[in-house]
């Protein structure tokens, strides 16, 4: 995906069964507000919403939900 001046390469792409792209982007929690996260987290948000695949910006933890349930709650 493109990113100012360089690209993003998101950490884990897989396909659903309904033929959606499932993006996922980890990242913890110290660099989650750092202004290259928060570009990622705005890119794939966009992405997701204009072509009907989905994008997560999985936060280790958030607000006390782990990985796979973050995930659970994006599908």
């Amino acid at each position: 995906m493109p990113r100012i001046g360089r690209r993003f390469f998101p950490d884990f792409v897989a396909k659903l069964r309904d033929g959606r792209l499932f993006v996922v982007e980890y990242k913890g929690e110290h660099p989650i507000g750092a202004p290259e996260a928060r570009e990622k987290d705005a890119i794939g948000r966009i992405c997701a919403r204009t072509t009907g695949n989905v994008f997560l910006m999985d936060r280790r933890p958030d607000h006390g939900v782990d990985m796979s349930g973050q995930m659970r709650k994006a599908l």
